[in-house]
C-alpha cells in the first residue's frame, strides 16, 4: 500500500515538474476554529500528512480560525472529522476553480496596468521602463539570483540625498499577487502622483523596493499551481520548497514553523539556508544604516504586525511607538473604503511565527521600526483576491503609509532631531498641560504585569507613572494622554491588568488645585489657602527670623544645581532639647508637604493650645521646608508633575530623584539606572549638590537628632526603616511600630482619615538610596519615619488646595500623640 502512495506521490510530481496547470474544480474552503489542544494536534497530524487537504494557515495554536481547503473526493472524510473533533467551521467557499478563473479571465494583451495581474517578466519589464524614464529618481539592481536563476531586483527610488529610508519587501510567499501588484501601484504613484500627501511621502523618503521576493515561486504559481506558496528548491525527492518566511535567522523555529519539508510552513534546513534568503538578507544590510523602516507586504487578513512572532516573545523597546503608528495607519485605511485592519505583534493577533524578515530585521538588525501588512481580504477570497480590488487595496494602503510614516516622524523614527525640538520646548518654561488625560488605578497582581509596567515606564512613552511600578500586589497611578487611550485598553487586555478611572481630565484637577487668588486677599499675605511659590515661602521664613530673632533662625545649607539657597529653619526655645529634623517637599510635585511644614512651623510659634506649645518648647525643630527648590520651581513654572531634581545627567531627561541618591543600600531596589526614569537615583551614591548639601548639614547635627521626619505624598502612610532588598527590620521595629501606631490614631481622631504603618518595604514598596533609611541605618538616628500624606488616590499629588489645612491639623494631631507615646518608652530625653 506504501508503496502504491509513493509511486502516485511521484507520479503527481511528475506532472507539476511538467508545468501543467493544477486545477482546483469543486474543491472547497472551510472556515475552521480550533477551540482546544485535542483540535490543534489533530490538524496539525493532517497539515504533516495532508493527503489533498491543502492548508491556507498552519494550524499553531488554539484560539486560532485557519482556512482548509478540501478536495471533493474529501467531503464525506471531513465532513466525519469535523463530528468526530466537534469542529466548528462553515464553508466560505463552494467552488475554489470558479475563484481563481475570476481572477486571471483570458484578455488580450494590453499595457501594463493594475486591471489584472503580471507575471514576472511583465513586471520587470515596467521597472526597467521606469528607470528608463526617470534616470536620476530611480534606479534598479539585481541583488542575486533565485535558485531558477531568476533576476530578484531592487528599486531604489530617491528624490534627494539624506532621505531617511524606508524598505519594502514584497511577494515572499508566490501566491499573495496582491503584494506585488500593490508595491508597483505605489511606485507608480510616488512617480507620478501629484496629491501633496503623496509627495511628501515620495520625495523625503528614500524607498527601497522589493517587488518580488520569491520569483521562482510566482512564476510557479502562474505556470503551475495558483496556491504554491514557498520558493521551489527541492529538499526533498516528493516536495519542493521552502517558506523563506520562516527562514531568516534569528529566534528561527521557535515555533510557527515546520521541520517537515512538505508543509507550507517548511523553514529549511537551517536558518539563512535558501539563496533568495541570503540574497535579501546581503543586499538589506548593505542598505540598512540608511533605513528606518522595514516593511514586508502579505496576504490576506488586514492586519499590521509588529515584533515578534516567536515563541514566548517579550514586546520590542518600541513597541508603544509601533502600536501608536499602526492605529494609525488602520485608521487611515478604514477611512476610504471602511476596510478594518487589526494592529499588534504577530503572536498577540495572528499566530506564533518565527522566522520572518521583519523581526530578523528588527532584532538582529536594530531597525527602528518593522512591519507586516496582511492585505485583503478576511477570508472571502483569501489569496484569491479579484483583480478588480487591486487599486481600491493599493489606494487604501497608501493612505495608511501616509498615516504610518506621518506618526513615526511625529514620534522622532523618520527625523532625528525632533527630539531636540521637543527637548527645547520643555526647556523653555512653557506650562505643560494634561488637557484631557485619563488617570487610572492600576492594581498589579502578577510577574508578568509588574514587567510589562517597568517596560513601559522605562521606555518614556508618553504614559506618566505617578507610581514606580516596583512589585506585585501594589497599585499604581497611571497617567495616559489621549493619544495613547487605544494603546493603553490594548495593553489592559494583553496583560489582564485589574484598572480603575479616576478622572477623564487630568488638567481640570490642577486647575482646581490652585484657583486664582481671591481679590480681597493682600498679594503679600502668606497663607494656606493655596499653595505659596519657593520664593513666597522663602521670604515668609525670613520674616519669621525678624519677628522671632530670640528663637528661630535660618540659614542656606548650600546652593541647588541652578545656583538656589537650600534654607533651613532652627525653632528652639531652650538649649538641652532633644532635636526633629523635619524634611519636605524633596520630591518636587508632593506641594501638599512644604505647605503643612511652614503650617506647622506656624503653629508652633503661635498656637495657644498647651499641647503645641508643649512641641514647641519641648524639642529644637530643625525644619527644611523645600528640600528640592530646583524641582519645586520647575513644578511651578513648567511641569506640575515634575519628581527629580533638575540636573542634567543626560542630554534628554534631566534630573536625578533625590529620594534614592542617599548613600545607604543605593540601588538595592527600588531605583532605576535610565536617566528619563521618574525614580532614575543618579550615576552614583550622592551624585547630587542637594544630596550633599543635606548630608553635610545633617553631619553636623546628627548627635542632636532623635528623630528624623520625611514628608510626602500620597497614600496616607506612616513609613519605617527600611525600604531596599531584603532588608531586615531595625532593632527598635516594635518601638517604631507602636509609636506609628499613636500617629495613625492620632491622624485618625479628627477627620476619620485612616493610614496604614510599617516599614517601607512591607506596606509600600521597595526603595532603596531613601533619606529615611540613610538617617537610621547611617546616623543611627534612633527615630526615622516619613510620613505619606492625603490623599490615596483621587488626587494624588495634586491634593486641592482647600485640603492644606485639613491635612496640616491631622498632621499635628499625630505628632502630638506618637511624641507623647515615644516619651513614655525613654525617648526624646533632655541632654
Amino acid at each position: 500500500m506504501i508503496a502504491k502512495a509513493v509511486v502516485l506521490l511521484l507520479c503527481c510530481a511528475a506532472g507539476l515538474l511538467r508545468g501543467e496547470p493544477v486545477r482546483y474544480d469543486n474543491y472547497r474552503v472551510y472556515e475552521v476554529a480550533i477551540a482546544d489542544q485535542t483540535q490543534l494536534e489533530a490538524l496539525q497530524h493532517l497539515e504533516s500528512f495532508p493527503d489533498g487537504y491543502l492548508f491556507w494557515e498552519s494550524p499553531v495554536q488554539t484560539n486560532m480560525k485557519i482556512n482548509l481547503v478540501v478536495p471533493p473526493h474529501k467531503y464525506a472524510e471531513f465532513d466525519e472529522l469535523a463530528i468526530q473533533l466537534a469542529l466548528t467551521n462553515r464553508l466560505r467557499v463552494p467552488n475554489l476553480q470558479q475563484l481563481i478563473d475570476a481572477e486571471s479571465p483570458k484578455r488580450l494583451r494590453r499595457a501594463f496596468g493594475w486591471e489584472e495581474y503580471q507575471t514576472l517578466e511583465e513586471i520587470y519589464a515596467w521597472i526597467d521602463e521606469k528607470v528608463a524614464e526617470f534616470p536620476s529618481i530611480v534606479s534598479v539592481e539585481t541583488i542575486g539570483q533565485s535558485y531558477e536563476d531568476r533576476d530578484m531586483k531592487a528599486v531604489k527610488i530617491s528624490y534627494k540625498e539624506g532621505n531617511p529610508g524606508i524598505f519594502i519587501e514584497s511577494n515572499i510567499h508566490a501566491r499573495e499577487w496582491i503584494t506585488s501588484a500593490t508595491v508597483t501601484w505605489l511606485m507608480n504613484e510616488f512617480l507620478t502622483s501629484t496629491a501633496p500627501e503623496v509627495r511628501e511621502l515620495a520625495e523625503n523618503y528614500d524607498w527601497y523596493i522589493l517587488p518580488v521576493a520569491n520569483p521562482d515561486g510566482l512564476n510557479y504559481t502562474k505556470t503551475t499551481n495558483r496556491l504554491w506558496r514557498k520558493n521551489r528548491y527541492p529538499h526533498n525527492v516528493l516536495c519542493y520548497g521552502v517558506d523563506m518566511n520562516r527562514n531568516f535567522p534569528g529566534h528561527w523555529m521557535e515555533g510557527g514553523a515546520s521541520a517537515v519539508p512538505c508543509t507550507d510552513t517548511y523553514a529549511g534546513p537551517g536558518a539563512g539556508s535558501e539563496i533568495e534568503t541570503q540574497n535579501i538578507m546581503n543586499y538589506f544590510v548593505s542598505v540598512k544604516d540608511k533605513v528606518s523602516a522595514y516593511l514586508s507586504f502579505h496576504s490576506y487578513g488586514q492586519y499590521i504586525l509588529f515584533p515578534y512572532g516567536h515563541r514566548d516573545a517579550e514586546y520590542s523597546e518600541n513597541y508603544y511607538d509601533m502600536m501608536e503608528m499602526g492605529e494609525a495607519a488602520a485608521v487611515a485605511i478604514s477611512q476610504r473604503f471602511g476596510t478594518l485592519y487589526e494592529f499588534g505583534t504577530t503572536a498577540d493577533v495572528l499566530y506564533i511565527a518565527s522566522g520572518s524578515s521583519p523581526d530578523w530585521a528588527h532584532g538582529t538588525h536594530g531597525t527602528p521600526v518593522a512591519a507586516t501588512f496582511e492585505f485583503r481580504d478576511n477570508g472571502e477570497h483569501g489569496f484569491i483576491l479579484p483583480p478588480d480590488q487591486i487599486i481600491p487595496n493599493a489606494m487604501e494602503v497608501l493612505d495608511g503609509l501616509v498615516a504610518f510614516v506621518r506618526k513615526g516622524k511625529e514620534l522622532g523614527h523618520f527625523n532625528a532631531i525632533l527630539l531636540a525640538l521637543l527637548c527645547a520646548v520643555v526647556g523653555s518654561g512653557e506650562l505643560v498641560r494634561y488637557d484631557n488625560y485619563h488617570l487610572f488605578r492600576v492594581s498589579i497582581s502578577d510577574r508578568g504585569q509588574l514587567d510589562v509596567l517597568r517596560q513601559l515606564e522605562q521606555q518614556n512613552d508618553g504614559f506618566i507613572f505617578l507610581d514606580p511600578p516596583t512589585q506585585v500586589r501594589m497599585n499604581v497611578s497611571v497617567l495616559v494622554p489621549p493619544r495613547k487611550l487605544a494603546h493603553y485598553f490594548q495593553l489592559l487586555k494583553s496583560t489582564h491588568l485589574s484598572s480603575q478611572l479616576a478622572t477623564n481630565n487630568f488638567q481640570a484637577i490642577l486647575d482646581a488645585e490652585n484657583p486664582p487668588k481671591k481679590s480681597a486677599r493682600s498679594e503679600t499675605t502668606f497663607g494656606w489657602e493655596e499653595y505659596e511659590t519657593l520664593e513666597a515661602i522663602y521670604e515668609w521664613i525670613d520674616a519669621l527670623a525678624l519677628q522671632y530673632p530670640d528663637i528661630l533662625t535660618v540659614q542656606s545649607i548650600g546652593q541647588t544645581y541652578e545656583g538656589r539657597d537650600m534654607k533651613l529653619v532652627k525653632l528652639s526655645q531652650q538649649a538641652g532639647n532633644p532635636g526633629i529634623f523635619l524634611e519636605a517637599n524633596i520630591h518636587a510635585r508632593e506641594w501638599i508637604t512644604s505647605a503643612t511644614a511652614t503650617w506647622l512651623l506656624n503653629e508652633l510659634l503661635t498656637s495657644s493650645d498647651p499641647a503645641v506649645q508643649e512641641l514647641a518648647t519641648g524639642y529644637d525643630w530643625y525644619i527644611l521646608p523645600v528640600a528640592n527648590p530646583d524641582g519645586f520651581h520647575y513644578t511651578k513654572t513648567t511641569n506640575r508633575l515634575w519628581r527629580k531634581n533638575r540636573y542634567p545627567h543626560n542630554i534628554l531627561c534631566a534630573g536625578v530623584d533625590l529620594n534614592r541618591n542617599f548613600p545607604y543600600h543605593w540601588m538595592e531596589g527600588g531605583a532605576s539606572q535610565v536617566p528619563c526614569n521618574d525614580i532614575y537615583a543618579g550615576p552614583e551614591p550622592a551624585s547630587e549638590i542637594e544630596t550633599r548639601n543635606m548630608i553635610a548639614y545633617y553631619e553636623t547635627i546628627a548627635d542632636r537628632i532623635e528623630f528624623h521626619l520625611q514628608f510626602h505624598s500620597y497614600g496616607q502612610y506612616i513609613l519605617l526603616p527600611y525600604g531596599y532588598q531584603d532588608a531586615d527590620y531595625p532593632d527598635n521595629y516594635l518601638d517604631q511600630m507602636e509609636i506609628a501606631e499613636a500617629a495613625a490614631i492620632g491622624f485618625s481622631t479628627r477627620y476619620n482619615t485612616p493610614y496604614t504603618f510599617g516599614t517601607i518595604a512591607d506596606v509600600l514598596y521597595v526603595d532603596s538610596g531613601s533619606t529615611t533609611d540613610w538617617a537610621h541605618g547611617y546616623h543611627r538616628t534612633p527615630l526615622s519615619m516619613c510620613f505619606e500624606f492625603r490623599d490615596n488616590g483621587p488626587y494624588g499629588f495634586v491634593l486641592p488646595a482647600d485640603q492644606i489645612i485639613p491635612n496640616s491639623e491631622e498632621t499635628l494631631d499625630a505628632l502630638i500623640a506618637m511624641l507623647a507615646k515615644a516619651k513614655t518608652m525613654g525617648y526624646f530625653q533632655r541632654s
